[in-house]
């Protein structure tokens, strides 16, 4: 009654849901309004919501649960809309890209300039070069490892990055999941053994070509003895 009353005085819908032993309702009063521009009457409909209340309550479970996981896992998870908008990341992305934590990276790097992305090669990549890379990664099935920095620091990081698109009816991409992981150490460690390697070869061959002329010395000797 409250609600026909509040309709016949402010003369607009209202709308309100209630819930009871027998589930949840959606409630619309409309007052009717004649050509003069009086209320003659008062509409209401009701619909039952209940297994609507539900879906978005397990969903919305599902959701936390997801969450949860996403946050407890090392590898950096973040997914970009179809216009590239960045539109989730978990703490563990955050840490990658230097920010504190993931609403902090959601806020600062939504629409991808929070980091300088360097290819294989030294290039730097637009975020779209960047996305299609991706793409052919995925083709391919392996993993494609880039560098990055974030503006204004000179500290560049390794990652490599998985990606799965996600696709609309008609096959289009309607949003991409990346998920990365930081291997600076392991390519940092890689370098320094090619490093050392080469080190060694080059010791090895400034060692043999000592030997090679001291033994051409030695050769000469026993000739001019002869």
């Amino acid at each position: 009654l409250g609600s026909v009353r509040q309709a016949i005085a402010t003369g607009q819908m209202v709308r309100f849901q209630d819930e009871g032993i027998s589930g949840v309702f959606d409630h619309v009063v409309t007052p009717i309004i004649d050509a003069d521009g009086r209320i003659t009457r008062v509409a209401a409909v009701s619909r039952d919501i209940t297994e609507l209340r539900q879906a978005e309550d397990e969903l919305k479970r599902s959701r936390n649960e997801l969450e949860v996981i996403l946050g407890g896992i090392s590898d950096g998870v973040t997914v970009r809309d179809k216009n590239l908008r960045l539109i989730y990341a978990n703490d563990a992305a955050a840490r990658l890209k230097g920010f504190a934590s993931s609403s902090e990276y959601m806020a600062r790097g939504r629409h991808g300039d929070d980091f300088i992305i360097i290819d294989s090669d030294g290039r730097q990549l637009t975020l779209a070069d960047y996305l299609r890379q991706h793409e052919d990664s995925f083709h391919s099935g392996l993993p494609l490892e880039v560098r990055y920095r974030r503006p204004g620091s000179s500290q560049v990081h390794w990652l490599q990055i998985k990606t799965a698109p996600i696709y609309d009816e008609d096959g289009t991409i309607r949003m991409t999941v990346f998920i990365s992981r930081d291997i600076t150490e392991q390519k940092r460690t890689l370098e320094e053994l090619s490093r050392s390697r080469n080190e060694l070869h080059q010791r090895i061959n400034e060692r043999t070509a000592e030997l090679a002329a001291a033994n051409q010395v030695l050769r000469n000797e026993v000739e001019l003895r002869r």
